[in-house]
């Protein structure tokens, strides 16, 4: 800490005078300002690269020059002439006024073809930026998913979704507003986004006191462009792969501008069948016992999922908008299993033999409805007000049964049950934030943010076949939660070079659960915490930024496992909550560089207190699972990534490379956790242009992942590879890819994953095969208007417990 604080401390007295050109763009015929044009800055006579930058909505650029070298500034916006400025060596700051650009009205928007990068990064106070002004090769007709993989640390995979290198969660929000979708949703509604609607791609890597979010997440905020034209303008795209079985999803994304009115809808519908199977072999020590388990599993899906959104601008300074959303999925999961039970001195006969299968139908129904509203009183001051209703329902039914096999393999007493388990959730939240700019230099963001949240899960038994109603009780629990919270921002540019921003976040939550049956059994917490945030921001040229930033985060456990109910899996192995759950506490740092836009490095580290995970013990020969608060956890990360383009931009490259170490230290179950883990991560996307002429692109990922180890379980690593050929159309693209996932086990790769679990009372041995390999068709088409222009961003921010409904993880 103290080697952290003197490195910020010369960031502090590192002061150097630097020379800024600054101007606006405006249109020529309307007078208009233009957002999104490029500005870049040569040095003479070389024509060598110094810097780079983009437009505001207010037309306004600011762009660091040379104090001893003449520089010529190239200007250029889609859809106008390109102007070239030569501006003599500087000794001061210098204004380039108002610049007006003139229309090109020799452009075709569908043939345009834009020869600069197609995307700009730049580091904001607490977040970088990625933003897209121009339509390109990688832009037309691609979704916003597949322009993703372009993102500094960002993992893009078609199975494991989206996550962000060295986190354990990802948030996605949407013009500033949380998204209330589940993984999957989300993932559906970005592949129905024409990515020409993208306006920024917003990475936070330490969220400060802000966002209401869980320890060690990482935030996307992507800002969408708003259509221009009046009339309707779409974007389709369906999909299908080939795995163990074929799966399909399609999705259609619709915007239509009448006047004051903005609508946005999109539906998509997946039909998946995913399979895997597994080998167990579980010790009990001190009962000499050994389980062999033996099983493989599918799940047939179903999944549709759907949003729309209506604003409504009656003026310049205000909005008013009404979102509703929705996702429904019909599962039908099914396992079948057998099970060998032997002492360990007598491994050749068995005791017993154990067939079982358990076959489940699961439907679930989420509406949610967001109303906002946001008002611009001037340039400085803007208020935006956000009132949010969300319901969600599961209805589950396992029908289980087992049976002993004889020696001839036939089954003979039958045992089995059907259970059923309904639950209702209702969450309402708001959210009121203020934001005042106190001249050009400093930020004040006021804000407030509450939910109340309703749960009641049931789990009732109908059937039992010879099994003892006193291990399968009929359950009831409620649990209801409050929360309240303020915080205070403070931003300040203190000159072209440094600027800090700290923060704080008042937080109340009470919470209250009962269970009814099959005993009454109450519990109350209540919790106040106190989130300070700072951020410091250092940059001696446009070229070089560095930065440190410190946030504290609270992690509440997901209401499912609170529940103290015992959910039988099989004879031998059940689940249970743990009402006693207390919220974790981290504090986390992060110290980074950034160079030239392209290269980036960080070290960070965090302090975890009454860190949460989910532990499994032996009591006599069961398997039980339990949620826990174990003790402390400490760790460093450290990454790098370089994000350029190579060759005129014929080769788009963006590789992160992440390594963990992490230390364990408590006490479960008269366990000492006492462990350290190191780990790595390697991600390579690539893309490469084979013809500008004909549109052929190439797009190619590479992953690996070193052993790694989670308290008591070691997991071997594993590597993914996907190779994908792109073709454009005018208005329509087609892709075909392939991808393949590998296990390396000592010299050998194979499609099987190794990990152990190990404590004093049990040893747990797992090789498991999942659909490690498939085959991808895509197709995507855009129709209506063409033009775009950016609208206002949607400031909300909303809270993290949505996602701790059980159907949303």
């Amino acid at each position: 800490m103290r080697n952290t604080l003197l490195i910020i401390g010369l960031f502090l007295v590192c002061y150097l005078k630097a020379q800024n050109i600054k101007g606006t763009l405006i249109d020529e015929t309307n007078n208009n300002p233009i957002e999104g044009g490029f500005v870049t800055l040569l040095s003479l006579p070389e024509k060598n690269f110094i810097a780079s930058t983009y437009t505001e909505a207010n037309g306004k650029f600011n762009i660091e020059g040379l104090s001893n070298d003449s520089t010529t500034i190239i200007i250029s916006a889609l859809g106008y002439k390109e102007l070239l400025i030569s501006v003599p060596p500087l000794k001061e700051n210098f204004s380039l006024g108002e610049i007006k650009l003139q229309l090109n009205k020799e452009i075709i928007l569908d043939d345009v073809v834009v020869t600069a990068k197609p995307y700009v990064l730049r580091k904001e106070v607490d977040r970088i930026v990625m933003s897209i002004p121009n339509i390109s090769e990688l832009t037309k007709n691609n979704t916003i998913w597949g322009m993703l993989r372009y993102t500094p640390m960002l993992r893009v995979d078609e199975v494991q979704g989206i996550d962000m290198l060295g986190k354990q969660r990802l948030v996605v929000y949407i013009n500033g507003r949380k998204s209330t979708m589940s993984d999957t949703e989300v993932q559906n509604y970005l592949k129905s986004l024409p990515a020409e609607n993208i306006k920024t791609i917003e990475l936070i890597t330490n969220p400060g006191s802000r966002f209401d979010v869980e320890a060690n997440t990482g935030i996307i905020n992507i800002t969408l462009k708003r259509n221009g034209d009046e009339g309707l303008k779409g974007f389709a795209s369906a999909q299908m792969w080939q795995t163990h079985y074929n799966k399909q999803i399609g999705s259609l994304n619709l915007n239509y501008v009448k006047g004051k009115f903005d609508l946005k809808t999109t539906f998509s519908a997946r039909n998946i069948s995913d399979w895997s199977k597994s080998e167990n072999e579980i010790l009990f020590p001190k009962l000499g016992q050994i389980t062999d388990r033996k099983s493989v599993s599918e799940n047939r899906r179903q999944l549709y999922s759907g949003n729309i959104d209506l604003s409504f601008r009656p003026d310049e300074k205000q909005t008013l908008g009404v979102i509703m959303d929705f996702g429904m999925s019909n599962e039908k999961p099914k396992v079948d299993a057998t099970s060998t039970y032997t002492k360990k001195n007598y491994t050749e006969n068995p005791d017993s033999v154990l067939h079982s299968r358990l076959d489940t139908r699961t439907k679930t129904r989420r509406i949610a409805s967001n109303i906002n509203y946001a008002l611009n009183f001037n340039e400085n001051n803007n208020l935006t007000i956000d009132l949010d209703y969300q319901y969600y329902k599961l209805d589950q039914k396992d029908n289980y049964f087992s049976s002993i096999l004889n020696e001839n393999t036939e089954p003979t007493q039958k045992n089995g049950y059907v259970q059923l388990m309904p639950q209702n959730n209702h969450l309402w939240m708001e959210q009121i934030e203020y934001t005042a700019k106190l001249g050009d230099s400093h930020k004040i963001i006021l804000g407030s943010n509450g939910y109340i949240s309703d749960s009641k899960n049931e789990s009732n038994y109908s059937e039992l076949h010879n099994l003892m109603e006193q291990y399968y009780p009929n359950s009831r629990f409620d649990y209801n939660e409050k929360n309240i919270s303020g915080y205070l921002s403070y931003e300040n540019q203190w000159n072209d070079k440094f600027s800090s921003g700290i923060g704080i976040r008042a937080e109340y939550t009470k919470m209250k659960g009962e269970l009814t049956r099959p005993e009454e059994e109450t519990f109350s917490h209540n919790y106040w915490s106190f989130l300070p945030s700072v951020s410091l921001n250092y940059s001696p040229s446009e070229r070089h930024y560095l930065w440190y930033s410190l946030s504290a985060q609270n992690e509440y456990p997901m209401y499912q496992y609170l529940n103290p109910f015992k959910n039988y899996q099989s004879n031998t192995v059940y689940s249970t909550g743990n009402i006693n759950l207390k919220p974790s506490y981290t504090i986390y740092q992060e110290l980074g560089y950034y160079l030239n836009s392209q290269y980036l490095c960080f070290l960070s580290q965090y302090i975890t207190r009454d860190d949460m995970d989910v532990l499994t013990v032996a009591d006599g020969n069961m398997e039980v699972t339990s949620p826990v608060n174990y003790g402390k956890k400490t760790g460093y990360r450290i990454g790098v990534n370089i994000n350029q383009s190579l060759f005129q931009n014929r080769w788009f490259i963006n590789a992160t490379l992440t390594g963990e170490y992490a230390r364990y230290n408590g006490v479960y179950a008269n366990i000492d956790i006492n462990q350290d883990c190191f780990s790595g991560e390697l991600n390579i996307d690539n893309t490469i242009v084979l013809s500008k002429k004909y549109s052929w692109n190439l797009l190619c990922n590479y992953q690996f992942r070193t052993p790694y180890e989670r308290l008591m379980t070691k997991i071997n690593s594993d590597m993914r590879g996907s190779v994908e050929i792109r073709k454009n159309i005018k208005q329509l693209a087609i892709s075909a890819s392939y991808y393949r996932a590998w296990n390396y086990n000592g010299n050998n790769y194979s499609s099987v994953r190794k990990s152990t679990y190990i404590t004093p009372d049990m040893e747990k041995r797992t090789l498991s095969v999942g659909e490690y390999q498939g085959f991808m068709l895509s197709v995507s088409c855009s129709f209506g208007n063409k033009k775009v222009k950016s609208s206002q961003k949607h400031q909300m921010v909303t809270g993290s417990h949505k996602s701790r409904y059980s159907g949303n993880k």
